[in-house]
Formats: structure tokens, sequence, C-alpha cells
């Protein structure tokens, strides 16, 4: 888990520095690298994380149904924007993020990720450990 505190960030950097760089299609294995890594061994895990069983009103009701249409819509009316279609075109094309003023404030902010990580997987409980990784379900092959 300490590796992972480490490694998510530094990874995800790893991405960021590509795309900026215009080699956005090398990015997603260090993206799916910091996401396999960051979901086999999450270093984010609250203190006391007991896994609760999935009870009705957990489920996706309409309610939440709705809720996620409109979050949906709200994004695509961002990117439908004429100024986002500039900005993508400037840093696909131009090489906008490409800038020592942006990649050292994001290079002290995945320092700070990782340190904050590094700290937090020394307060996970051994129990806390064992409940994220045991099975919930009675019906599962491995309990």
């Amino acid at each position: 888990m300490r590796t992972s505190a480490i490694a998510v960030p530094v990874l995800l950097f790893s991405a960021f520095l590509l795309i900026a760089s215009g080699h956005g299609v090398f990015a997603l294995a260090p993206s799916v690298g910091a996401i396999i890594l960051l979901l086999s061994f999450p270093f984010y895990m609250p203190e006391n994380f007991v896994r609760r069983a999935e009870t009705v009103e957990s489920g996706r009701g309409a309610l939440r149904w709705v809720r996620d249409v409109a979050e949906i819509t709200i994004i695509f009316w961002f990117v439908w924007q004429p100024e986002f279609e500039s900005f993508t075109r400037r840093v696909g094309e131009g090489g906008a993020l490409w800038d020592w003023g942006l990649i050292v404030p994001i290079a002290v902010l995945t320092l700070s990720f990782a340190i904050q990580g590094w700290s937090r997987v020394s307060r996970i409980s051994d129990l806390a450990i064992y409940a994220y990784f045991t099975p919930t379900s009675p019906n599962h092959p491995q309990s």
C-alpha cells in the first residue's frame, strides 16, 4: 500500500507530462497502471473502513438516475462550447499544457499527494484492510 501511495500520483503525473508533450496515446499506459494499482492496493481508505452489505436504499433509484442525467447534460454543455473546442485545439496542436507555470504546481501537488498517501497508509488498521479485501456476499466462491 505504501508503494501504491507513491506510485499512483507519480504515474498520473507521468500521464499528464505525456499529454502535455503531445504524446497523448502513450499516456494511456501510466493512467491504466495507476487505476489498477489504486484499486488493487487502496491507500485512501478510511481508518475505520467496514464494508457494509448493500441495502435497498443504496440502489440506484429514479432520483439518482435524474441527477446523473443532469450532470452529464451539464458536462456536454461545457464540451460543446466554442471556447472548449479552441482550448482543446491549443492543447492538442499547440502544446498549451507544456508550460513550466502549470507543470511546477502540478509537480508540487503530486508530491503532496504522495506524502499524504504515505502518512495515511500507516493509519489504516489491519481490520480495515481485511474488510476491504474480504468478499461481502456469502454466496461468493471464495467465502
